[in-house]
């Protein structure tokens, strides 16, 4: 089972708040047992919140990434550039984000501090240049004074450049306790296997929720503080949507 939280990016900050409690009660109802205490929880769950930063602060969540994997929850994070969570988080908070993720998939950037960053923590690898020296005239009649020497030298498995000159089928995956991997991605719709498990969206019912509103008469100063709503059905801003697989 599915189930999409969409807003609408003109209402992200005015729902923000309701965004917060939502994603409390997610973390607090998983994280209640842990799952060898609770034979019946089965199922690992996945969190994918694409534009992290966008959604706003969430003091609860962002603290709730060095636990929840012991209760079979994984939050997978999509966001443009590290440094956004800064402005959101403060540079701390968002650096114990960042070292909470197991693993971290990289595609193509132009930006160049964060190449320059990739490409300090991808490593360096070791490289062998040969230096040759012989004679400048009749060298094919002086082989004593010909010789060749080899010269270990340092070099980034990456270049900043060749970062950024990373295609759109590939990408860096960086796992701790492993090397660094330059992989192609998967694209679903060109792969049998993934194209194969799309299905037809399901038909859900949008839910509407009638609401009173305030007309700003104070309290006790006689009248209605209410007036009616001539629409009831109102277009939901925040949509829950479960679906299929």
């Amino acid at each position: 089972m599915s189930v999409y939280v969409a807003v609408a990016p003109g209402d992200i900050e005015r729902l923000s708040p309701l965004l917060a409690i939502f994603f409390q009660q997610v973390v607090n109802v998983t994280c209640r047992t842990l799952p060898e205490d609770d034979p019946t929880v089965k199922h690992h769950v996945l969190m994918l919140l694409d534009e992290f930063p966008t959604i706003g602060a969430m003091p609860h969540l962002a603290k709730a990434f060095a636990f929840v994997a012991g209760y079979w929850l994984r939050i997978a994070l999509v966001l443009q550039d590290p440094p956004q969570l800064d402005g959101v988080y403060g540079r701390d908070m968002a650096k114990t984000i960042l070292d909470n993720c197991g693993v971290e998939v990289v595609f193509g950037t132009k930006n160049q501090d964060l190449t320059e960053s990739l490409s300090k923590r991808v490593g360096d690898n070791t490289t062998t240049a040969v230096t040759e020296q012989r004679p400048r005239f009749w060298a094919s009649f002086q082989w004593s004074r010909q010789s060749e020497s080899e010269h270990p030298h340092r070099r980034p498995l990456m270049l900043p450049q060749e970062i950024a000159r990373l295609s759109d089928s590939q990408q860096i995956v960086i796992r701790r306790g492993v090397g660094p991997i330059r992989a192609r991605k998967i694209r679903w719709f060109e792969d049998a296997v993934f194209s194969g498990l799309r299905r037809a969206a399901p038909a859900v019912e949008p839910i509407t929720v009638g609401l009173a509103m305030d007309d700003g008469t104070p309290p006790g100063a006689g009248g209605t503080r209410t007036r009616r709503i001539d629409d009831d059905r109102l277009e939901p801003t925040l949509s829950l949507i479960p679906g299929g697989r």
